[in-house]
């Protein structure tokens, strides 16, 4: 399996993140895949309005290289 490099999505109201070896089991990953699949878009975001929703952040990828 090829390493993949790590997207880290942070709080925006904190400085700094740390590693709390919290982990938790979902369908995240294969939504994020499906989103970027057509290589349009780009998850840059997560917002958490503690409920069971979460809306993902994007960004349209530009083109131009």
């Amino acid at each position: 399996m090829e390493a993949k490099t790590q997207r880290v999505f942070l709080d925006i109201t904190k400085t700094q993140g740390r590693a709390s070896g919290i982990y938790v089991r979902n369908d995240l990953r294969e939504i994020v895949e499906r989103v970027e699949k057509d290589g349009k878009e780009r998850v840059t975001g997560i917002v958490f309005d503690e409920t069971y929703n979460i809306e993902l952040l994007t960004e349209e990828v530009s083109d131009k290289k």
